[in-house]
C-alpha cells in the first residue's frame, strides 16, 4: 500500500509542477528520476517508479497544436478564395506544408520519447551496477564470518 501511495505522491507533485510552473516540469521529472536511482536498489520497484515518473511526464507534457485546414475549413473567408488553378495549387502547397509540420512534431515527440527511454535504461544500468558492487561485499562478509566460526569450533585432532 505504501508503494502505491508513493507513486500517487509522484503523480501529484508532477501534476502540480505542470500546472503551477510548466517550465520546471522536465526538471521535476529528472529530479524524481535521480531520487529514484539513488534511493532504490530493488530493480522491479525502480522500473515501476521510473515508469510512473516518465509516464506522467509524457501524458502531461506540453504539446504543439497543429490545426488542419480540412477540419477548420478554409483559412480565408469563402468570398476571397479563388477557384483558379493557381489558387488551388497554392492551397494544396499550404496543406502539404502543414502536414509536414505535423509530421515533424510527431517524429520529434518519438525522438524525445526514445531519448527518455535511453536515459531510463542508463539509470537502470547504474542501479544494477550499484547492486553488483554490494554483492561481493556480502559474499566476503559471509566468508569471514564462516572462518571465525571455524576458528572457534573445537577440533578432535589433538586428542
Amino acid at each position: 500500500m505504501t508503494v502505491i501511495a508513493y507513486q500517487l505522491v509522484i503523480v501529484f507533485t508532477l501534476t502540480g509542477v505542470r500546472l503551477l510552473r510548466s517550465k520546471l516540469f522536465l526538471a521535476a521529472a529528472w529530479g524524481w528520476t535521480a531520487f529514484s536511482v539513488i534511493n532504490l536498489f530493488y530493480p522491479p520497484l525502480l522500473f515501476l517508479q521510473l515508469a510512473v515518473v516518465w509516464g506522467t511526464y509524457f501524458l502531461l507534457r506540453p504539446r504543439h497544436q497543429f490545426t488542419s485546414p480540412s477540419l477548420l475549413g478554409p483559412s480565408q473567408p469563402p468570398e476571397l478564395v479563388s477557384d483558379t488553378p493557381r489558387a488551388k495549387l497554392q492551397a494544396g502547397k499550404q496543406d502539404l506544408e502543414e502536414e509536414a509540420r505535423a509530421d515533424e512534431g510527431f517524429v520529434g515527440s518519438l525522438n524525445s520519447f526514445n531519448r527518455e527511454l535511453e536515459n531510463i535504461l542508463e539509470a537502470t544500468r547504474l542501479s544494477n551496477r550499484k547492486l553488483n558492487i554490494c554483492s561481493p561485499i556480502k559474499v566476503q562478509t559471509r566468508v569471514i564470518e564462516t572462518k571465525f566460526k571455524l576458528a572457534d569450533f573445537p577440533t578432535d585432532l589433538e586428542g
